[in-house]
């Protein structure tokens, strides 16, 4: 049988300040007493005064409401069936078998004071204890399952106890016992220089190495007469052992064993001639010769020292970084919106889910186990919403106030150390002015990362865990009465599972409310990989690892690709029973939204509902596009005036990510009739997710792996600078971003947004263009940073697209700072849409121009020139506006015509951009005087060497 989670029973000087009634936040309530044939767990939670007993009214409702009503009165009435019960007396005995179950007696005041003493507690931190379910025909299993349990509770203690009961003494006398005096003697007898055989140097280390742990003892503890009779002995042992190294060559492998057990480590041996001769030794000296020898460090000190000095600064930047990225009031309401949703969706799966259960169990009665979900589980689920309200309430405020979990040790933080910036980790007494202060700085870095989305998570966790254990109450309660059990005692077993006394309930209720807040197991692939991922070098480029992945873990069994070997549809397929039904629950559910906003999606251009998804696949088509205001994976309504207002559903995990792959998937299957539905399918469900991923704020700094690439028609001569440009950068970003106590995470960027909506330009400004690699991308990370923070971004260039129009981060005021769904109303322009409709679009001019890299602030008033030169009193925007009226570009094809040569459509329009290029880069080469000598630089190099520079 398995073990219930274990519990905190706490001090009944506290126990009245608690209120969450499940089994993660038990209390300690007195036993009841007993009669009769009533089974009564006396370590059950206050459960059924949290949820009062219904009315006799309520149960003339049928199924489900009769038997959750039935069965919580059953278990009012068995903890309580007089109301309060007086504090039991503990002159029974301390357990007993009554029934199927073992009555364990509560401890009293007395008691728990004695075993806080023995177990050197505070009486007011309470005892520690496991609730095991106990059974009685599966005892010995039982009391082995809460055993273990009671070594994980007290596994810090344990180790506690493990470690230094012995004394060096004890060790010294533990070595003479096993011959260490008669292997000293033999030393000392050795003259000088003598060559040891390797059995000789094994034995001659052993006296070297105790002969190190007894000078350490009399040094610290020893009075001067034992200190002067021990450094002769010392230093003898030392003049043997050294001059029989210097002469055994055979014994290297013996050495070699020794170093790893840190014989070799005998700095302070050692220095012993040094500190000789620095003292007489008398007693006089003893005292300074004692510090001098104490403040001298050890080779394998210095070097764990220094090993996790390195080790714990890494953890904590990590904890900076990462709780800056988390920061923005957007992300967390981005979180509290994605795990309501996901939440909600349960209903209408849980109910199909038991349409399942019963074609599976009528239909193949026999054939597949019995074990099934019932329709009536998703009312239990919104039946249990008072309680679940009651425990996510107090999970939460735990969460807030003290940064503790009440469902298991989940989270959606997964560096290596969650919690490093604490003076219990760093080393720091925190009752000293550095430990408070170093605790206090932890609190405010985590405060509105960290800790807030511990807080919301676990009161997302509350609602879940208390829905699934009314389910798996409902559902005992219905398999046992349709077996031919008496509802009576079918109401018995559901108020076991409601008091959390079922260890199974208990379990898939906790991984339920992890799973709903994507922080469940990720298989042994992706498990494989959180290791390397938890290492903080990595959150430089991957933040955050396991939300995501279960994000698409949960988005993937939720559509058509689910069916494809390896998806999480077939691990739980193959369970069967109630796991099958939810599984065939959610491919059906999730598959059919797919195929509805699928067919939605390709409708008519011109409907009053679009569902977008990436938008057009060349990426600059997809630039016309969004500077029509038109956003990617959104619902679109179209206005009177035939504009669209895009509501993006990009942040609502995962039912975005559904919405997204039909979206991306209609897009594909309209234009690659070639391919077949499932390659289509796949193709643009995969880069859907993609993409669609890469709009989350969880996911900051992840995509940047993918520019790394590049481009396939880049040469390395390219690729190389590229991507030491964007290491330096994403590295800069990021040593910025977690600069303790100082706005320069999400938060200030949000803020930066709202008070100034105009995107920024993030090349390299002035002279910093001409740094040496990897230098230049330094100061193009420090840009992007300064673009972030509202005290700085005012000095960084605006952004402007191809029109020289100033782009925009924030388009909707205030809104921007709190809500995770963004809002656009489209802007009408007849040459984007003929971009849009032809596929093909202009492209932005290249940021280096005639062998030369401009400058953010060149390329803005390259943009400028371009637009706005004057032809015939047009500007570019117009001149390409008027092309598109003309016949012969309306007659003309899409692209080249493949026949004469002659331009197409597209091949237009880039001529009108072409041309008006070739004139501005006249224009700012012969007026920006820094590329006029670049220019002439180049050119010499050029004709000195055949080659640019």
């Amino acid at each position: 049988m398995a073990l219930t989670t274990p519990q905190e029973i706490l001090s009944p000087e506290i126990e009245q300040q608690q209120t969450v009634a499940d089994p993660p936040v038990a209390e300690q309530v007195p036993s009841p007493a007993l009669e009769g044939e009533v089974e009564v767990d006396p370590f059950a939670d206050d459960q059924a005064n949290a949820i009062p007993p219904q009315e006799e009214k309520n149960e003339q409702v049928a199924g489900l409401f009769t038997g959750i009503s039935r069965a919580k009165r059953v278990m009012a009435e068995e903890i309580h069936p007089d109301g309060p019960p007086p504090p039991a007396a503990h002159s029974e005995p301390l357990s007993r078998i009554q029934g199927q179950r073992i009555i364990i007696t509560d401890a009293s005041e007395s008691d728990v004071r004695f075993f806080q003493e023995a177990l050197d507690r505070p009486f007011e931190e309470g005892v520690k204890v496991a609730r095991p379910n106990l059974d009685h025909h599966n005892l010995e299993d039982t009391l082995k399952d809460y055993i273990r349990a009671i070594h994980e509770i007290h596994n810090d203690a344990i180790d506690a106890a493990r470690r230094g009961t012995m004394t060096i003494k004890e060790i010294a006398a533990e070595a003479g016992n096993v011959g260490m005096d008669d292997a000293a003697t033999w030393l000392l007898r050795q003259p000088p220089g003598a060559a040891f055989n390797p059995e000789q140097m094994a034995l001659a280390i052993r006296v070297r190495l105790n002969t190190q742990v007894l000078l350490d003892e009399v040094m610290t503890n020893g009075d001067h007469k034992g200190i002067l009779k021990t450094l002769a002995f010392a230093a003898s042992v030392e003049a043997k052992v050294s001059g029989g190294i210097a002469e055994a060559g055979r014994s290297m492998a013996v050495l070699s064993n020794a170093g790893k057990i840190g014989a070799m480590d005998t700095s302070r041996l050692q220095s012993l001639p040094e500190l000789l001769k620095r003292y007489n030794v008398e007693t006089g000296d003893i005292d300074n010769m004692r510090a001098a020898y104490l403040a001298l460090p050890t080779n394998r000190r210095r070097a764990k020292y220094t090993k996790g000095l390195m080790r714990k600064g890494l953890d904590v930047w990590a904890e900076l970084y990462i709780n800056s990225l988390l920061s923005s009031p957007v992300t967390h309401m981005v979180n509290i919106a994605s795990n309501l949703v996901f939440g909600l969706f349960q209903l209408p799966e849980r109910a199909l889910a038991g349409v399942f259960g019963a074609l599976r169990t009528n239909i193949f009665r026999g054939m597949t186990s019995a074990d099934r979900v019932y329709m009536m589980e998703s009312v239990a689920m919104i039946q249990s919403l008072r309680q679940g309200m009651q425990d996510a309430f107090v999970a939460s405020s735990r969460a807030l106030i003290r940064e503790e979990e009440t469902f298991g040790k989940m989270a959606k933080i997964d560096t290596r150390e969650r919690r490093a910036i604490t003076s219990e980790f760093l080393g720091f007494d925190p009752q000293s002015p550095v430990g408070m202060a170093v605790d206090a700085t932890g609190i405010y870095t985590r405060f509105l990362g960290a800790r807030m989305l511990l807080a919301e998570d676990e009161f997302a966790k509350g609602l879940a865990y208390q829905a699934e254990i009314y389910a798996q109450a409902h559902r005992r309660m219905t398999r046992l009465i349709d077996d031919g059990m008496a509802p009576e005692d079918a109401a018995r077993e559901g108020a076991a599972i409601l008091a959390g006394r079922d260890a199974t309930a208990v379990k898939n209720a906790q991984e339920m409310a992890q799973r709903l807040t994507f922080q469940g197991d990720l298989g042994k692939f992706a498990g494989a990989l959180s290791k390397i991922m938890s290492h903080p070098l990595a959150k430089i480029f991957v933040p955050f690892y396991k939300t995501p992945t279960n994000i698409i873990k949960e988005t993937i069994q939720r559509t058509p690709l689910g069916i494809l070997p390896g998806s999480p549809f077939w691990t739980d397929f193959r369970k069967g029973g109630a796991n099958a039904d939810l599984a065939m629950s959610r491919l059906t559910m999730g598959s059919g939204l797919f195929m509805t906003f699928a067919w939605s999606a390709a409708g008519a251009e011109g409907s009053n509902l679009m569902l977008t998804g990436s938008g057009p696949r060349d990426k600059t088509a997809k630039a016309a596009w969004r500077r029509l205001k038109l956003q990617p994976y959104s619902i679109a309504i179209k206005n009177d005036d035939g504009t669209y207002t895009s509501y993006d559903y990009s942040r609502l995990a995962p039912i975005a990510g559904i919405l997204a792959m039909a979206a991306d998937y209609a897009a594909y299957s309209q234009y690659e009739d070639d391919a077949g539905t499932l390659e289509k399918l796949f193709v643009g469900g995969s880069l859907a997710m993609f993409e669609h991923m890469a709009d989350l704020p969880m996911m900051e700094g992840f995509f940047t792996i993918a520019e790394l690439f590049g481009s396939e028609y880049e040469g390395m001569h390219e690729k190389i600078p590229r991507t030491l440009d964007l290491l330096a950068k994403q590295i800069t970003g990021a040593l910025v971003s977690s600069i303790p106590l100082v706005p320069t995470g999400s938060l200030a960027a949000t803020i930066e947004r709202v008070l100034y909506p105009e995107a920024s330009n993030t090349m390299p400004s002035g002279d910093d263009i001409d740094l040496p690699l990897g230098v230049r991308g330094f100061y193009e990370g420090l840009q992007k940073a300064l673009s972030r923070n509202p005290f700085f971004s005012k000095d960084v260039p605006n952004k402007l697209n191809l029109w020289a129009q100033e782009m925009k981060s924030c388009e909707n005021g205030l809104w921007c700072f709190i809500s995770p769904i963004r809002v656009i109303d489209s802007k009408y322009n007849e040459v984007d849409e003929e971009m849009v409709r032809l596929g093909l679009g202009v492209p932005m001019p290249k940021k280096t121009q005639r062998g030369i890299m401009l400058n953010a602030e060149q390329y803005n008033r390259l943009i400028m020139e371009m637009n706005f030169i004057d032809h015939d009193g047009m500007n570019m925007l117009d001149e390409m506006s008027w092309l598109i009226s003309q016949d012969h570009y309306q007659e003309a094809p899409i692209g080249t015509n493949e026949e004469d040569g002659s331009k197409g459509k597209i091949d237009m329009l880039r001529s009108v951009k072409n041309a008006r290029l070739k004139e501005a880069l006249d224009t700012l080469f012969g007026e920006d005087i820094d590329l006029e000598i670049k220019a002439g630089d180049r050119a010499i190099a050029i004709e000195d060497t055949g080659q640019a520079p």
